[in-house]
């Protein structure tokens, strides 16, 4: 994990989180927020690999990040290659409290039986751009990955960090909770998506 000493590694795909790999020049800057830690990196070196070659992920010296995706970024199938990026540390800051946005607009309310059985329960409305993802609450956090706006579905996860579990969010309507359970508390979630656009997608979580 990026707190603990070594190398972090990070794998995604060509064609959505790390659509724009290719791009990554020496000595630019990423940044990795945590839910408490911003940790900020430049660019030491990219290079292609084989799969097989994972001694990319060793352990080094000082505390990096290795990006890692697969080459050539517009191969149509099982790319034969890794592009991978190694990046050290430079910084870490403590982020605030969550800045998303906590309120019950009129367009976002739930349907009249949620209401009964969630008076209680607050709502964490949210915006997050696609291809990106966003912590919603603690050990909470939703992620784009692609956009319908003509049948207002989205594609995405939820990773709930308590759990350390992923919860895939498919062809997700509008309007359509999506309910799930904490493994550990047992306690009912809801996420219901109420607007999809070319670039964001807007809803809100039932805690």
């Amino acid at each position: 994990m990026p707190w603990q000493k070594g190398n972090f590694g990070v794998a995604g795909h060509r064609d959505t989180l790390f659509r724009g790999m290719g791009e990554i020049r020496k000595n630019d800057v990423i940044r990795f927020d945590t839910l408490d830690t911003s940790y900020v990196y430049e660019v030491a070196s990219t290079q292609i690999v084989r799969p097989q070659d994972v001694s990319v992920l060793n352990p080094g010296p000082y505390s990096e990040l290795t990006l890692v995706t697969c080459y050539p970024f517009n191969y149509f199938g099982s790319a034969p290659k890794r592009f991978i990026v190694k990046a050290r540390e430079v910084s870490q800051t403590a982020l605030r409290q969550s800045s998303v946005q906590e309120a019950n607009p009129p367009d976002a309310a739930p349907p009249a039986q949620t209401i009964k059985s969630q008076a209680t329960s607050r709502r964490v409305i949210f915006n997050v751009p696609m291809n990106h993802s966003r912590q919603l609450a603690p050990g909470i956090s939703v992620g784009v990955t692609a956009t319908d706006t003509g049948r207002q579905q989205m594609d995405g996860w939820m990773w709930l960090i308590p759990d350390r579990r992923t919860v895939w969010l498919r062809d997700q309507g509008i309007q359509s909770p999506r309910v799930f359970y904490g493994y550990k508390d047992g306690r009912r979630r809801e996420l219901v998506i109420t607007r999809v656009t070319p670039d964001s997608v807007m809803g809100y979580l039932i805690l």
